[in-house]
């Protein structure tokens, strides 16, 4: 089995060119130094002594420079290049991280936590086209896949190493996180600076149109994404009131919670491109459902987990449902229409995202703040709404976008790991 898997991986990434690793190897630095990201909520209770309430509103002031970040970063790549604006993220990131520690005012706090959100989202866009300036339209399955494998990888690193900093020192989060995205800045200037001003090809090719609207006049998308942004708030759940839960509840070391966060990342890295291929012939939309419905049994259970091993056999549930349904519902926004408009309708996906990750902070910690286990219970109701919603579109949904091409699977970069949004 393990020999069956390796080839796999080695077939997946074969011939692929040079430059396209080193995009993989900025994007891994880069995320091996998350450390902030998993444990801000921690810090700012801890270290800081904000009440729950209070974190949910300082994280979602954070959401929505991230939100402004993802938009304006959509926006430069498309007029600047990918590897600039990764460039800039990955630089700018530096002095957003580092000053975080020393804002002892509450206003400056949350100035350089916006600014840090901001500067970490601006490469999202970029990192999501970079890789496709150096293959050719072939090859950008590899490439793309060699991207989300680094991202997921470099997740499964970085928490655990956050967990061990911030139980010698919070403090010592933020200079590490500030150097890793520092050193890949490095290496993006240095190995990848002729390609600055390099533009992402938007051309629609040989691929099949399956839809000529635009995506705020599509009304099947639009229920799609009011669906979507349940199973979205549920998802930020897991840096803001799940930490705190473990924490708080189960009397975890923050060691242990990184590690719970590897335990998300590596299952992500080793199962899920061989589950996607065997289950990809199934409608996008119905695969969502499924897999919502498997998240919404693990967090369900969540207030009976009171322990280290049940809180991971608890991540590994949910990490199964977020497998199965993650990649098909960026499948299934890329299918509705041709790659000249993908953008639009990537972009309504990800504002959709941020928009989540502004009100998630909010509306979590309010209902933890009122009992502690309230925030499992209410995800029970959004994740089995979104459920049932998303069935009955697949079941409506008779038409050519109810199977999504092949190649439009393996095009997209989904949001892999859920802590990794």
């Amino acid at each position: 089995m393990a020999r069956w898997m390796l080839r796999r991986y080695a077939a997946s990434f074969e011939g692929l060119p040079h430059k396209v690793w080193l995009v993989a190897l900025a994007l891994l630095l880069n995320r091996c130094g998350t450390m902030v990201f998993p444990f801000l909520a921690l810090y700012l209770s801890e270290v800081r002594g904000f009440e729950p309430l209070a974190i949910g509103w300082i994280l979602a002031a954070s959401g929505l420079g991230g939100a402004l970040g993802c938009y304006l970063g959509g926006w430069l790549t498309s007029r600047i290049g990918p590897v600039a604006v990764m460039l800039a993220s990955f630089a700018l990131s530096v002095p957003a991280y580092a000053v975080i520690p020393f804002c002892s005012e509450l206003e400056w706090l949350l100035a350089a936590l916006v600014l840090r959100q901001f500067m970490a989202d601006l490469a999202r866009p970029a990192a999501a086209t970079g890789v496709t300036l150096f293959v050719d339209e072939e090859q950008h399955a590899q490439a793309i896949a060699l991207n989300r494998l680094a991202n997921n990888l470099g997740f499964s690193i970085g928490p655990v190493i956050g967990g061990l900093l911030a139980e010698i020192n919070f403090f010592w989060l933020f200079p590490v996180n500030a150097a890793a995205s520092g050193i890949a800045a490095v290496v993006v200037l240095t190995t990848l600076g002729k390609h600055l001003r390099e533009l992402p090809d938007t051309s629609d090719g040989n691929l099949p149109a399956s839809t000529t609207r635009g995506p705020w006049t599509d009304r099947q998308f639009l229920a799609f994404l009011g669906l979507f942004i349940l199973i979205e708030v549920v998802a930020f759940q897991t840096v803001t009131t799940l930490p705190l839960f473990w924490r708080e509840q189960c009397h975890l070391s923050k060691f242990a919670i990184g590690v719970l966060y590897a335990v998300n990342t590596l299952m992500v890295v080793l199962f899920e491109m061989p589950l996607t291929h065997s289950i990809k012939r199934f409608p996008p939309l119905m695969l969502v459902a499924i897999g919502t419905i498997f998240v919404a049994i693990g967090f369900g259970l969540t207030p009976w987990c009171g322990s280290f091993l049940a809180a991971a056999a608890l991540v590994a549930l949910w990490t199964v449902g977020e497998m199965i349904s993650a990649p098909f519902s960026a499948t299934y926004v890329a299918g509705r229409s041709r790659r000249s408009q993908r953008g639009a309708y990537m972009g309504a996906y990800s504002v959709t995202i941020a928009v989540a990750g502004v009100i998630a902070p909010v509306i979590g910690t309010a209902l933890y703040r009122s009992d502690p286990n309230l925030p499992w219970w209410c995800a029970i109701v959004s994740l089995g709404t979104a459920a049932v919603g998303m069935a009955a579109l697949a079941r409506r949904d008779r038409g050519p976008l109810s199977r999504t091409p092949a190649i439009l699977l393996e095009e997209v970069d989904s949001p892999s790991a859920v802590v990794g949004l």
